[in-house]
């Protein structure tokens, strides 16, 4: 009788054990990580797989409607330069067709795979990607910024 009294206080205390274990193994700052707590004292690190270029994110503000705007996130190359980024971010990209051959209207002008759209920067329409539905674009350096549709 006595063992079955003091029983939720051992699971208590083996729970509070567990816990005490997981916190010191450090598994507790990859589950925060993971579900997106803020890690303040832990200074962020690059990725070492090679080949994977870094990217810098940016924010596109696209007027839908008058007195309507949306923001769609911008992933650049770090070798794109600001030029380039910067159209891409502005550019006003009123449709695509996600097929085979995909095109898209961006500026008011139907544009193919291959196509330039910006001539003074030499920024062409790449491509898509279907699957996370986003536009690629390249310069004439190689750089290369994706957009989300």
């Amino acid at each position: 009788m006595n063992k079955v009294a003091h029983a939720p206080a051992a699971a208590i205390n083996k729970a509070q054990e567990a816990i005490a274990a997981k916190r010191a193994s450090g598994q507790s700052r990859i589950d925060g990580a993971a579900d997106g707590v803020d890690i303040a004292d832990k200074p962020a690190t690059e990725p070492t797989k090679a080949g994977a270029p870094k990217t810098t994110a940016s924010k596109a503000m696209t007027t839908v409607a008058p007195g309507v705007t949306a923001t769609t996130p911008v992933d650049a190359a770090v070798d794109a330069s600001l030029a380039f980024r910067s159209f891409v971010s502005n550019a006003k990209i009123s449709g695509v067709v996600w097929s085979a051959k995909p095109v898209a209207f961006i500026n008011g002008r139907l544009a193919r795979v291959g196509d330039t759209v910006e001539p003074n920067l030499g920024v062409i329409f790449d491509g898509v990607d279907r699957e996370k539905m986003l536009i690629i674009f390249k310069d004439k350096s190689g750089a290369v910024v994706v957009r989300r549709q």
